[in-house]
């Protein structure tokens, strides 16, 4: 054959494979920078820093975009494929040894994933028929990997400023000189007198998501279990937010100190000592509790308790049924830290990042803890009426609050009571008198120290970064070897060309038993036959 009848054949026989390696390989340039652009996005939003206009190509059109990308990538390379692993077969039949049948099975279009994993597991294969086997089954199953895709949101940044903010543990040493700030604001009323405006949250504070989120409990489960997280959100961050960003409604706080509140339901225990327990009531009314506190059979538990006088009190001392307490809680107290995103227009926490691990916190200070929850419950010392009182809540609570499954106000409240002290009382609260009203206050722990971001947020597509190469025709690579040299013409039809263009070794078998083989004795009658390519 002359040379340019081998460069026409060369040219009939690669021109089709050329274009579409080609297509393939631009087009999955094009996926691999949009990818790309979906990585850098991330990194720009997990950095705070402004996002570009490729970065904010929202998630709906990059799925659209992706998913069309994918479909003609997916009919481009499996067209390569196939084409590739026909060269290759007809590249290795022109060898003057020729080719092993198992080897041109495993190579052939035609072969399915079964009969790969005929070959693979028969003794009758020899390794390299084997390897080819493997190559071609890799190449073609391995993109299937690449399709791992899940939404993201990434934030586009306006403005980075210094804060204070965070719930931090219950600091008893707080209590007292706040009380005493407070007598000092309304002399000859006992140290007790109650600002009408923690009432507002006191009865419900741990279902304000200005505060916390309801939290995966870390110890108890059931319906009995309830868990809470107080990171204080965007209403305990000092300064406030600078106006001037309405194109950016929420702020990113990172690094936010917290404290995990964990409930378990203890029904009907109710063993507590008589100095346990303090009543709060006014004479003549049908109105009054009994709390009981202690600490915890575990290291830096509680165990709480709250039951109504069904009959009010009477010279300090409950009335009515005092057989079992109706609420009764053991509680335990964790320290975490994570990274918050919370609205400006309402300051309600709206999602949470970057969640460490949960770690038991000491012992609190008791005394202080039953002292704080004194000055909440006395609404006698702080001449509330008793119809206005937190106590008023649980008046009626005797029959609700011992069915588990009626108790849900009850259970709130008692909560949210319990939450109370800790909320107040930790170093980065009003009830630390040290605090500024908008400036950074220098004398916090240094937890408490953190940066918000006002920002936009972004729906975005993540892809598995590791499995998105196994998406690219890696034989196309081996297309472009072995088309240099000189193959016979091949048709668009595999199963012609291996009939009429081939030569092969006559099976000595009966063609009855050809004609019944099954996977297993086709390999056993061809193991050892070779192929060549017909001589013209």
């Amino acid at each position: 054959m002359d040379s340019q009848a081998r460069r026409r054949l060369k040219f009939s026989n690669t021109w089709a494979q050329g274009c579409a390696v080609i297509c393939s390989t631009a087009l999955f340039a094009c996926l691999v920078l949009l990818i790309q652009s979906m990585f850098d996005t991330q990194a720009r939003s997990d950095q705070n820093k402004p996002l570009d206009s490729i970065h904010k190509f929202d998630a709906s059109r990059t799925v659209s975009l992706a998913r069309t990308a994918q479909a003609i990538l997916s009919l481009l390379t499996t067209s390569a494929l196939q084409t590739t692993s026909q060269y290759l077969q007809w590249a290795m039949i022109i060898r003057p040894q020729g080719l092993s049948y198992p080897s041109m099975l495993g190579l052939s279009t035609t072969t399915g994933a079964l009969g790969m994993m005929s070959l693979l597991r028969s003794l009758n294969t020899n390794g390299s028929s084997k390897a080819w086997t493997i190559m071609r089954y890799c190449c073609i199953y391995t993109r299937i990997l690449g399709d791992g895709i899940s939404i993201n949101t990434t934030y586009d940044t306006a403005l980075n400023y210094n804060i204070t903010a965070g719930v931090g543990p219950f600091n008893g040493s707080l209590v007292h000189p706040f009380l005493t700030f407070l007598e000092s604001l309304a002399p000859g009323y006992p140290y007790t007198t109650m600002p009408y405006r923690y009432y507002v949250m006191a009865g419900s504070l741990v279902t304000y998501l200005t505060f916390g989120v309801v939290a995966e409990p870390v110890y108890c489960r059931g319906d009995g279990c309830f868990s809470y997280l107080l990171s204080g959100g965007l209403e305990m961050a000092i300064p406030s937010v600078p106006p001037g960003y309405p194109e950016y409604p929420l702020v990113r706080i990172a690094n936010v100190p917290a404290v995990q509140m964990e409930f378990s339901h203890l029904r009907g225990d109710g063993r507590f000592d008589r100095k346990d327990c303090s009543i709060y009531g006014a004479p003549a009314t049908p109105i009054g509790i009994e709390l009981c506190l202690t600490q915890g059979p575990e290291a830096g538990g509680l165990r709480a308790a709250i039951f109504s006088c069904t009959q009010g009190t009477d010279a300090g001392e409950c009335l009515g049924d005092r057989s079992l307490p109706n609420i009764t809680y053991g509680i335990k107290l964790f320290s975490r830290q994570l990274s918050i995103i919370a609205s400006q227009s309402n300051h309600s926490i709206m999602g949470m990042e970057d969640l460490t691990e949960a770690k038991l916190l000491p012992p609190i200070d008791l005394q202080a803890y039953r002292m704080s929850l004194d000055w909440l419950l006395n609404f006698t010392a702080a001449n509330i009426p008793a119809a206005s009182s937190i106590a008023a809540n649980f008046a009626v609570a005797d029959f609700q609050a011992s069915d588990l499954s009626q108790d849900g106000v009850m259970s709130r409240n008692f909560q949210s009571i319990l939450a109370f002290p800790l909320w107040l009382f930790n170093d980065n609260n009003w009830g630390n008198l040290a605090l500024d009203a908008n400036t950074i206050t220098p004398t916090l722990p240094p937890q408490f120290y953190t940066t918000a971001t006002i920002v936009a947020s972004y729906g975005k597509i993540g892809f598995n970064r590791t499995m998105t190469g196994a998406s690219f025709d890696l034989g196309c690579v081996v297309m472009d070897l072995v088309s240099l040299n000189p193959l016979p013409y091949i048709s668009s039809f595999p199963l012609f060309d291996a009939t009429f263009k081939l030569e092969k070794q006559e099976l000595a078998q009966d063609q009855t038993v050809v004609f019944k083989a099954e996977d297993t004795h086709v390999l056993e009658l061809v193991g050892q036959d070779r192929v060549f390519v017909r001589g013209v």
